[in-house]
């Protein structure tokens, strides 16, 4: 056990472990239910769940909940916040189009199962791509490099992800890396993922189910509670609305993204209970490598 503690205190051994595993997982998943296996939202980001609290689990003085679960009395307070940080730009910008001159009429008849689908489906992928983006392989390189040079490349990762998404544009592309910057902001200050998941959670949802616009310019077709015709204002107003990739590839979102940047930087700092539990880990691996080196 000692000597899987030393090889998880180095930082390339543990992306190059996490990576491998889920590179694994993909070749086995392509063999085993080619068709369909990216559609198993559940069992992937169970996968990468039981991969992250493995890893972290087995570090010297670490918990599985230091990949950025760590619970403590501001959780609650990190999950509201990132809900609040999404709502309230997208009703800025629901008010505007009104203002424009989008018409907009409350849906009568509301698709239950529908909307609990839609939660579903964009839950899980805010878990998978939190887990993905701002799991184990950014906090590895945040610890090497530093929050700046780990939350761009990351950020430029995340923007290269999408970049075979429908009716994409060098703006949409700008705002989904600055997106990526954002909740790698939220992790560095909070030192937990529950923000950037509560955030990602409740961009998506009320974007396909609230505002009736494609996410990251993917139409899913579900029940929205509102029906607002965009085509009014995206043709007058492309850039500042998106056009066909949604209100994500426009003016306003970039604004927004950059105003909650600096408001993330500027207003929010860890737990000291988050802190505890991460210093209490980074003490016992440099314990453990000192003893090492000395052996050496």
């Amino acid at each position: 056990m000692v000597v899987y503690q030393k090889i998880l205190a180095r930082w390339y051994y543990r992306l190059l472990l996490f990576l491998s595993l889920c590179f694994g997982y993909y070749i086995t998943a392509v063999f085993t239910y080619p068709a369909t296996f990216l559609t198993h939202e559940a069992i992937l980001v169970l996968f990468l769940l039981c991969v992250s609290f493995l890893i972290e689990g087995c570090r010297a003085g670490g918990k599985f909940v230091n990949v950025g679960f760590i619970l403590s009395k501001d959780t609650f307070f990190e999950i509201i916040i990132g809900t609040l940080y999404a709502v309230i730009p997208q009703i800025f910008t629901i008010v505007l189009a009104a203002i424009i001159g989008a018409t907009i009429h409350i849906q009568s008849i509301i698709d239950i199962s529908s909307l609990y689908l839609a939660f579903t489906t964009m839950l899980f992928i805010a878990v998978f791509e939190e887990l993905m983006f701002r799991g184990i392989v950014f906090q590895s390189l945040y610890e090497r490099f530093g929050s700046v040079a780990a939350s761009i490349s990351v950020s430029l990762v995340f923007g290269i992800a999408h970049l075979l998404n429908p009716h994409i544009s060098f703006l949409a592309i700008t705002n989904v890396v600055l997106a990526g910057i954002l909740l790698s902001t939220m992790y560095i200050a909070t030192k937990n993922l529950w923000m950037p998941i509560s955030f990602h959670l409740t961009w998506n949802f009320t974007l396909e189910s609230v505002l009736n616009s494609p996410v990251s310019g993917i139409t899913h077709n579900n029940t929205s509670l509102f029906l607002i015709d965009w085509n009014i204002v995206n043709a007058q107003y492309p850039l500042l609305f998106g056009g066909d990739f949604g209100i994500e590839g426009g003016i306003v979102t970039t604004v927004f993204l950059v105003l909650l940047i600096i408001i993330v930087i500027r207003f929010h700092s860890p737990s000291p209970y988050t802190i505890a539990h991460l210093y209490r880990r980074y003490f016992a691996e440099q314990q453990l490598l000192s003893h090492y080196i000395v052996q050496k």
